[in-house]
């Protein structure tokens, strides 16, 4: 039953770090499709992805990107509407681009790390 628990712990566990580690292309990736706020943001992520990001995460990354002017906000009442913009866009392009290239490094990197017991290397390599 443990053993179940902690492969459930590890699988989300990974989710959440690769979603926190493309958090960028995802929110660009909304706000092409539509202009959100950072709680629109947050409800996407949970809805499509199943993972939670604390507003301090999703607005901190809202900020880097629009440092970085791929992205712009809109002041509205009670919140701040974000919109992609042209470098947004093109960035989006360049990653795209590099997108299956990267595919095939992520997989090679995760069977390079998948576990062979020693008596099945020593086979492997017989």
């Amino acid at each position: 039953m443990t053993e179940i628990i902690l492969d459930m712990k590890l699988k989300e566990d990974l989710k959440i770090k690769l979603i926190k580690g493309y958090l960028d292309i995802l929110i660009l990736r909304r706000l092409l499709d539509i202009p959100s706020s950072g709680s629109d943001i947050i409800q996407y992520l949970i809805r499509n992805y199943g993972v939670y990001l604390s507003p301090g995460i999703v607005y901190s990354m809202l900020y880097s990107l629009e440092r970085r002017r791929l992205v712009k906000s809109i002041p509205r009442v009670k919140k701040r509407i974000y919109v992609i913009t042209e470098s947004g866009e093109e960035f989006l392009r360049i990653y795209q681009n590099f997108s299956d290239e990267f595919i095939r490094f992520a997989m090679e990197f995760f069977n390079s790390l998948k576990f062979r017991s020693k008596i099945q290397s020593e086979i492997a390599t017989s």
